[in-house]
Parts: C-alpha cells; structure tokens; sequence
C-alpha cells in the first residue's frame, strides 16, 4: 500500500470531482466566428504576450521545487521526522489554497496586474528566505508563506490573461501560455535534484531556484496596464 495506495485513492476523488465539475459547466459567451488581432499562433507577435510567457517559464522553474524537494530538505537538516514532513507539506498546500482566495479577493480591491506583480516579487523574497531555513519554525514559516504567495501566481494567472485579451480569446491563450509550464514543471525538480546529488545539500539548488523566480518577477514588472496594450 503506501504512497502509490494513498496516490491512487487521491487520483479517483480527482477524477470524480473533475466529473462532476465537467457536468456543471455552461457557455456564457457565443463561440466567436471573426478573426482577431491575436488569433491563433499570431499572438507571439505580441510584446506584452512574449513577455507573460517568458516570466511564466521562468517562474514554473522555481514553481514545483520547494513542493519536490522540502522533505528531503528536512530530512538532511535532521530537523524533524517524516511526520513533520508531512505537515511542512500540507502546510503549503493549505497555504497555497488559501493565498488563492485571499490574493484573489484583494485584487479585486487593488486591481489584479498589482496583485499579480506584488504577489511574484513577494514569492522571491520568499524563496530567498529558504536558504537561512533550519529549523523547524523557519521551515513551517516558509511552507506557509510560500504556499500562500506562489498561490497567487495560480490563482491570477489567467484573470491577468483575461484582462489583457478579453474572456472570448482566452481558451486558446490560455492552452499556449499552458503549454509553457510544462518544460519547468518538469525540468526545475529534476535540476534541483542534480545539484542535491552533485553538491550533496541544497544550497546551490536553492540559489538557481531563488534566481529563476527573481528573473520572472523582473520581467512580470515589465508588463504594462492592460489598455496600453494593443489588441487587448
């Protein structure tokens, strides 16, 4: 049993709430038979869509690794035992869930872009503070912080999207900025690991990941307001 029981449990609950999700979804807006400034592949012309994706490839890099590598981090610090694993974990997920709805409320209040942008830069400090996290406060107080500002990149990603490119436009943008998180989602794990096997801690690891997610901020900071945006 184990871990690919608990994983397979875990899948079937997905896969019944996707359903049901599935089931409850309704077309609010007419299929849209006109060609656009950014339909299809011809949005790359696009600075500020160049721009969003470059900053969110970058930031998928840095993204996955804290969620891959804290309880082996935990583990070589021989700071607590793999129940606390489990909690430094779920503390993040928690976070992560509830950074989602509050980022998500407050950019309704300061608009999204700002929200989007604040939420970025704060996630860099964030991952910064991981390298000095050795203890067990530092690390619960870094799942909780991380999870909760790295939500935010989910949770407003596609609403920025949207108010750039309006909601009729924003399936395809969205399946294309999609594609971009995959190559980091995979690849800022897998590289983090090898550094941990070369170098035998995480410091360098953590250094790379720090500089990816730094790297996007600055570049999420480029974006302009989205009616300064042409095509927007």
């Amino acid at each position: 049993r184990g871990t690919s029981h608990a994983l397979l449990i875990l899948s079937f609950f997905s896969a019944v709430l996707l359903f049901i999700g599935f089931l409850l979804m309704k077309r609010r807006l007419p299929l849209e038979s006109n060609s656009s400034y950014c339909k299809g592949i011809g949005i790359l012309r696009n600075k500020t869509f160049v721009l969003f994706y470059v900053g969110t490839i970058l930031f998928q890099f840095a993204y996955t690794t804290p969620f891959a590598h804290l309880p082996v981090y935990i583990s070589d610090l021989e700071v607590g035992d793999s129940q606390f694993q489990g909690v430094a974990i779920g503390l993040m997920g928690a976070g992560s869930a509830l950074g989602r709805v509050m980022l998500g409320w407050l950019s309704d209040k300061i608009g999204r872009l700002i929200c989007f942008k604040l939420s970025i830069v704060a996630t860099s400090l964030i991952v910064i503070f991981w390298y000095w996290c050795d203890t067990e406060a530092l690390i619960l107080t870094f799942s909780i912080l991380y999870g909760f500002f790295a939500g935010g990149f989910i949770a407003l990603l596609f609403p920025v999207l949207g108010d750039y490119y309006g909601v009729h436009r924003l399936g395809s943008i969205a399946g294309l900025v999609s594609v971009g998180l995959v190559p980091g989602a995979f690849l800022g794990p897998w590289i983090a690991g090898r550094m941990y096997d070369e170098q035998g801690n995480y410091d360098l690891a953590i250094i790379v990941c720090s500089l990816f997610v730094c790297a996007s901020s600055v570049v999420f900071a480029m974006l302009p307001r989205a009616e300064n945006v042409p095509g927007a």
